[in-house]
């Protein structure tokens, strides 16, 4: 008995011995990516700076009041000779050195997400073990199709052990009569995704002069939805970033959907610290840009840090008067 005390003790420092090393393993990867992700944050910032630096060359007027060598316009006059009031040379290898500036930052980025995802599964190992056990059922066999003589449907089992179709019927019958009568229980707010605006983001500011201010963008508004992306898929709003500099190289447009506060008078913009009933929706388009300020958008967008609080609310409706 005793023997087997002593093994057993034994063991038990071995396994706290083991706990000790991979923790101070993790501590140490952990230390080394913040550090790389520090680096490319800095080397982001530089090429910003740099591109920003550029645009504000290429779009700037000539000493006499010349046209701008221009981001993307033609160096050839109407004749098609190449234009004499610029410098042709400089005009190219900025234009080159921009869009060499835009390929390098989009790398940038897709390498800042996979640090910190690296980051997010040193710091919850049990999503590892998640992602892997969803995979292996994945990958197992399936049980075959069988046919329901009943409802004459045939009836797939999905992976996770659910049967394929089954989740969708009572989302619209919950829909349906939350609307039908008042009288009826009101479905969850996760069932009425559709009818409600959840916001991920907020625009703390807004500079003058700038493609968010001839949106109409105001201080405040909180985004529920830009372009596709909503709640579901902003991914910490790197989406957002991407897809700015997607519609900027093609120039199209956004749409983004936008929660407002609403003037409660003309003389006074109250501000409420309830949120239900007191926003309303506007929608609006914008086209980023550079414009001679810092960014293409010309506004600050922050993650909404409150969003379960507001994601359960309707829009409210607005009287006549």
């Amino acid at each position: 008995i005793i023997q087997t005390i002593q093994e057993s003790s034994l063991n038990e420092k071995e396994n706290m011995s083991d706990a000790s090393l991979n923790k101070e393993e993790n501590t140490r990867l952990l230390t080394e990516l913040k550090t790389q992700l520090m680096k490319m944050d800095m080397q982001k910032q530089t090429l910003e700076a740099e591109a920003q630096a550029i645009v504000q060359e290429l779009t700037l007027p000539g000493e006499n009041g010349e046209p701008p060598m221009g981001i993307d316009t033609p160096l050839v006059d109407f004749d098609g000779f190449p234009r004499g009031d610029i410098d042709l040379y400089r005009a190219r290898s900025l234009r080159k050195r921009f869009h060499e500036i835009q390929t390098d930052h989009k790398e940038l980025l897709k390498q800042i997400e996979v640090g910190l995802a690296k980051i997010n599964m040193l710091q919850n190992p049990q999503v590892e073990t998640q992602d892997a056990e969803e995979k292996r059922a994945r990958s197992a066999p399936k049980p075959k199709p069988t046919f329901d003589k009943a409802t004459g449907k045939w009836i797939v089992h999905n992976w996770d052990g659910t049967i394929s179709g089954q989740g969708e019927q009572p989302v619209k019958t919950a829909v349906k009569s939350n609307t039908a009568s008042d009288t009826d229980d009101k479905a969850p707010a996760s069932l009425l995704l559709d009818a409600v605006h959840v916001p991920f983001a907020v625009i703390d500011a807004v500079a003058p002069d700038s493609p968010a201010r001839e949106a109409n963008l105001m201080d405040g508004d909180l985004i529920t939805q830009f372009g596709p992306i909503n709640y579901t898929n902003h991914r910490n709003l790197k989406a957002l970033m991407e897809i700015v500099y997607e519609a900027a190289e093609h120039k199209h447009p956004i749409e983004i959907t936008l929660l407002r506060r609403r003037r409660m008078s003309a003389e006074h913009d109250i501000i409420h610290s309830v949120e239900a009933g007191v926003r309303v929706t506007r929608k609006v388009e914008i086209v980023p840009r550079p414009w001679g300020g810092v960014g293409l958008l010309g506004c600050h967008i922050v993650g909404y840090a409150n969003e379960d609080s507001e994601a359960a609310y309707e829009e409210p409706a607005l009287s006549s008067s």
